[in-house]
């Protein structure tokens, strides 16, 4: 099986005028573009692609890196706006969408924002939010006192405690 929206290591099964064509154990296919094939690569050889849905909702497999994957959170620029959303950079050709029922508050062409990768239930694909908090859930604590944690902060709160700016890897204030 290859799982979209994550990376997958797959065999390179054929070479086409296309490009290479991938598959998994399970014998699912899927097509790696010319422009992202290794210079030295041969059949049967093992590669770690990350795969997802192209502009015409085809799957296929990058050897580019993704800013976020999928169930993951990441800060992301927003390339574009328009009539169903925003269009975050990602590091991919093909643009993430955070359609305008995920947004937190209206995103705005050249902004930063956290959002959240996930498959979307409905359409199979791949989707941000910016309503992260939905999900989170402080319900079980997976960390012990004293561990070192990553943070990612995602904005400033009533009690003004704090934030940092993970742009710029500064702290931006403590009040």
């Amino acid at each position: 099986m290859i799982e979209l929206g994550n990376y997958n290591e797959l065999e390179v099964l054929r070479d086409t005028s296309v490009g290479l064509f991938l598959g998994s154990k399970t014998g699912t296919e899927i097509l790696l573009p010319n422009k992202y094939v290794p210079k030295v690569i041969d059949i049967g050889d093992m590669i770690k692609v990350f795969c997802y849905l192209d502009h015409e909702e085809r799957p296929v497999a990058t050897t580019l890196t993704p800013h976020v994957i999928r169930n993951t959170y990441g800060f992301l620029q927003v390339a574009e706006v328009n009539k169903i959303g925003a269009f975050l950079d990602w590091g991919l050709e093909k643009h993430l969408l955070v359609p305008f029922s995920e947004h937190r508050d209206k995103m705005k062409e050249g902004q930063w924002y956290v959002v959240r990768c996930y498959m979307d239930e409905v359409s199979f694909r791949l989707v941000g939010s910016n309503k992260i908090d939905k999900f989170l859930s402080n319900d079980e604590l997976t960390v012990r006192e004293r561990e070192e944690v990553e943070l990612l902060f995602t904005r400033l709160t009533d009690s003004r405690l704090g934030s940092y700016s993970k742009r710029s890897a500064q702290r931006v204030g403590v009040f």
